[in-house]
């Protein structure tokens, strides 16, 4: 039988994907269909980084059902022409109505030269994966198992590809508290407290002309994160600064949650996901030889190191396992086993989290599912932090 080229409607419903939270817009479309079958897309793209622009269509005119018509890939700020061959996808002719979204695949550069690496979300076991015997006990050094694995499911995020370095620290907060100081800086900073990071992050958020992710008050005030100087942050443990409260919608710099580290350290949807029937997913980040990836006790000399001296892991992140430790949100507690979305860990505890090992760390430290934890007020030569954003 013949196919007749019918008429189509359009409505567009311009919502962003959820979880995509910064600056892109998507204005100007004009849709045109000719036979057979084809719809040309004309519209403006303003954006930040390089993004996927897709086109959803449906037929349905009371519930919609919006089904993927085309992905137009790797799209920076301009005017777009874009054609959708809905005769080559087997699509039957008929009333179409449309909605497009703008989905970030990649994140920016900090403006400190720091490099941030899209993280596709997706499912994994948060928790101890069996070891080698070689490798120690699978406990950490509270004696808490790192088992209790379980399901988590993560948004998309953004993450630094190294932890910062001396030079980058001192650019936002005007010191370098380091005890292996390095010139130019780029060895990771350390001798920073969880205080120290998360104004670290409001600080850069707010050079950035980005929303704020802590909020901390001091007698129900807001404290003035662009005059906080250095030497203001607390070096003993401080009921305001634990209280600190965490804006997961905000488009600012943050710590990564321990589910994101650890989901990060092992590769994300790369190395978890089969490749040619094969699962990544290592003992340490990017390797089951800790010499690979790792500065640690047995190969350090006693000191940090340069970042990105080291092998990658499948999301080309560094130094997730040795070198410093990288604090996280989290307050320190034993895992418990149910099913997490996005989680945030505890609503309270006496410690915050610390993952990745450290130069002065043993090899079993290096894991990507060890959990080490500290006191936030504290400032420690093998620790530092690496920084995330929700995903652009």
């Amino acid at each position: 039988m013949e196919r007749i080229c019918t008429s189509f409607f359009t409505i567009f419903l311009l919502f962003p994907l959820f979880g995509s939270l910064f600056a892109q817009t998507i204005s100007n479309i004009q849709l045109a269909y000719t036979c057979p079958c084809k719809v040309t897309a004309t519209y403006d793209l303003e954006v930040i980084c390089d993004n996927d622009v897709k086109l959803y269509y449906s037929s349905d005119t009371t519930a919609y059902g919006w089904m993927l018509a085309e992905t137009f890939s790797n799209k920076t700020t301009g005017t777009y022409t874009d054609i959708w061959d809905c005769e080559a996808a087997g699509v039957v002719y008929g009333q179409f109505f449309f909605k497009m979204e703008v989905i970030a695949t990649q994140c920016c550069q900090s403006s400190i030269g720091l490099a941030m690496v899209f993280v596709e979300g997706g499912d994994f076991i948060l928790g101890a994966a069996v070891q080698p015997s070689t490798d120690g006990t699978g406990f950490d050094y509270d004696g808490h198992a790192e088992t209790n694995a379980h399901s988590v499911t993560l948004s998309n995020f953004c993450i630094s590809e190294t932890s910062v370095t001396q030079s980058q620290f001192a650019a936002v907060m005007g010191v370098n508290p380091s005890y292996f100081k390095v010139t130019p800086g780029d060895k990771p900073v350390e001798q920073v407290s969880w205080y120290d990071a998360i104004a670290f992050c409001n600080k850069l958020s707010l050079m950035e002309g980005k929303t704020l992710v802590y909020s901390v008050k001091v007698s129900g005030v807001e404290i003035n994160w662009a005059t906080l100087s250095y030497i203001s942050i607390p070096t003993s443990n401080n009921a305001n600064w634990n209280a600190v409260a965490i804006d997961m919608s905000a488009n600012g710099y943050r710590l990564p949650t321990e589910a994101e580290w650890e989901y990060a350290a092992r590769g994300g949807q790369q190395s978890l996901s089969a490749q040619n029937g094969a699962i990544l997913d290592y003992y340490y980040s990017g390797s089951n030889i800790a010499d690979n990836v790792a500065w640690y006790v047995n190969n350090s000399g006693d000191q940090t190191h340069l970042v990105k001296q080291k092998q990658p892991n499948t999301l080309d992140l560094y130094d997730m396992s040795g070198n410093v430790y990288d604090w996280c949100w989290d307050w320190y507690a034993a895992y418990v086993n149910v099913n997490e979305t996005d989680p945030l860990g505890p609503s309270f505890g006496s410690t915050r989290v610390l993952h990745g090992g450290s130069w002065n760390a043993g090899v079993h430290g290096c894991r990507v599912s060890y959990r080490g934890n500290f006191m936030p007020n504290n400032r420690n030569y093998n620790i530092g932090f690496r920084l995330a954003r929700s995903s652009e």
